[in-house]
């Protein structure tokens, strides 16, 4: 579920520097679902006009402290009068943090909003209080609300933007102003708090997302991260000269075994994906590839060889003992995955366990795993003799 999520300046309150649980479970929200996190310009400013005001108080409260007795506070309140200045850089590097987006409420017609005051319509109040507010609004209906996904405008003020017995619900006024806009009206939603928001809707929606983006790795795919892409640019890591020492160790008369070659592979079986925790998943998955692998064979062992394998002599002189040789086969290769959702990168990789693998096709090289088979399952033919 793909979201807005506009702070208003009391939803801000008592996160000052955007920390906490709430924000990181907001965070990682955005991140799973392409969520926005958006702050009007307007909101921006009168939250750091408010921390100064709320600093100013606290400096009040603190010279208080010198009435009873000798009492130093000129380092703190030093210290008190350089927050307010800090406080709007920290809050934009913050923000920048966040990828939050700060839209500008210019190009808002003043005509609009001295429309509304006249009309006393909501945000303004019949006191014709509401400035704020209605440019905020006015933000949200001309810049930020779609068609396409939810603006959740995070809000306590339920009476200007809301129904005061309803919460979360509109007033009319703005049900009004987003049909004028061609919008529907499940389009705009209010949340009383940050809190409420991550508790009724990002908490749920990282379950959902969670359960879809496991879905889509099953296919292979998620986001800008393909498994095939990665098994293809990390392949010959996969296949180390240990592994096919393992792979061909039936098989004495194919010696010192290097790579050659791996072929590009344009499937991937996913046969598991699990959730590790709420940023990690591990995949478990295996591909059929087509290998040449460079081999030395005794000259003596090599028509045994032969016989077993689709063999092309590269140098049947090599030395006074060896033939240099390369055997295509096609391989299984199992191989799992540990990859955080979050950055869309794979933490750690290992090839798996795959069947036991008894030889190989002699006429195409694909992998015999059953010992009673008689014919080839890739080309047909039989696995007894060349024919």
């Amino acid at each position: 579920m793909s979201a807005n999520i506009v702070l208003d300046t009391n939803a801000i309150f008592d996160h000052w520097y955007l920390t906490g649980p709430s924000i990181m479970v907001l965070q990682r929200f955005m991140a799973l679902t392409g969520s926005r996190l958006i702050i009007p310009e307007i909101v921006l400013l009168e939250t750091v006009n408010l921390f100064q005001r709320e600093v100013a108080k606290a400096r009040s409260q603190l010279r208080k402290l010198e009435r009873f007795g000798n009492i130093d506070t000129s380092q703190v309140i030093h210290d008190i009068d350089l927050a307010p200045k800090e406080y709007e850089q920290k809050l934009r590097s913050r923000l920048s943090e966040l990828q939050a987006e700060i839209i500008s409420h210019e190009n808002i017609p003043h005509s609009r909003i001295v429309a509304r005051v006249l009309d006393r319509r909501k945000p303004f109040g019949q006191s014709g209080k509401g400035y704020r507010d209605t440019l905020l609004w006015e933000v949200i209906l001309s810049k930020i609300a779609t068609v396409e996904c939810v603006t959740f405008l995070v809000t306590n003020n339920h009476v200007d933007f809301g129904i005061r017995d309803k919460q979360g619900e509109l007033h009319s006024d703005l049900v009004e102003d987003l049909a004028a806009a061609e919008l529907p009206e499940d389009r705009v939603c209010l949340c009383p708090s940050l809190n409420v928001f991550v508790r009724e809707h990002a908490t749920p929606g990282l379950e959902k997302a969670t359960a879809t983006i496991v879905e889509q790795l099953r296919q292979g795919r998620y986001g800008t991260f393909s498994i095939v892409d990665w098994f293809n640019e990390h392949r010959e890591k996969l296949l180390s000269e240990d592994r096919l020492i393992d792979i061909l160790s039936f098989s004495p008369e194919l010696e010192s075994p290097e790579l050659s070659y791996m072929e590009e592979i344009k499937e991937v079986e996913v046969e598991d994906v699990a959730k590790l925790d709420d940023d990690r998943v591990f995949i478990d998955a295996v591909v059929a590839s087509q290998v040449v692998i460079d081999v030395f064979i005794y000259h003596s062992n090599y028509y045994l060889a032969y016989e077993h394998y689709p063999i092309s002599v590269m140098d049947d002189s090599w030395n006074e003992s060896y033939t240099w040789a390369q055997v295509e086969l096609s391989l299984p290769i199992a191989f799992s995955l540990v990859f955080n959702l979050l950055t869309e990168t794979v933490e750690a990789f290992e090839t798996s366990d795959i069947p036991e693998i008894l030889g190989f096709c002699h006429l195409c090289g694909e992998a015999i795993v059953n010992d009673a088979a008689e014919t080839c399952t890739a080309c047909g033919r039989s696995l007894i003799t060349r024919n």
